[in-house]
């Protein structure tokens, strides 16, 4: 800050007129200059003040966006970990499945072996029964006069 100094020189003179001259030269020399340093310091503190104020807001909604951020992050976490979740299930079920898909096709196999086994014992009764058939009617046209043969009887049983 600096130190208003009076003039000694408007003290010596004796003339009014001089002495109010004397006093505006000094007043625009060393007065008004202070006022206009006055002037632009509450000019530099009204823009840092202003620049302040920007910078609070712009720093205000960067706090809200992060806030916001994490938040976000908080949700993808906990998204992550039920997905992390549900995939260790999804698998140990596809496991499961393929154990079960396995039994089944042995299940399968052994079934169309049985099938086949049947089928030959089907096969089997199929063809003795058309040789029982066979031999019967054979018995019946050669046999007619109710006088059976003894190859016919060997058959019959």
């Amino acid at each position: 800050m600096r130190f208003v100094y009076f003039p000694i020189n408007l003290l010596k003179s004796h003339c009014p007129q001089e002495r109010l001259q004397n006093a505006i030269e000094d007043f625009s020399q060393r007065i008004i200059p202070l006022f206009e340093e006055l002037e632009l310091g509450r000019q530099k503190i009204q823009k840092l003040e202003e620049d302040q104020h920007t910078k609070s807001q712009h720093l205000t909604a960067k706090s809200r966006k992060v806030d916001a951020l994490e938040r976000e992050v908080s949700h993808l976490q906990r998204s992550k970990a039920e997905l992390e979740k549900n995939l260790s299930e999804s698998s140990d079920s596809v496991k499961a499945f393929r154990v079960r898909i396995e039994e089944l096709q042995g299940n399968v196999a052994r079934a169309w072996m049985q099938i086949s086994l049947k089928e030959e014992q089907l096969n089997r009764a199929i063809d003795s029964l058309n040789r029982f058939k066979a031999s019967v009617l054979f018995c019946q046209t050669c046999c007619s006069n109710s006088i059976a043969h003894p190859k016919c009887i060997v058959r019959m049983y």
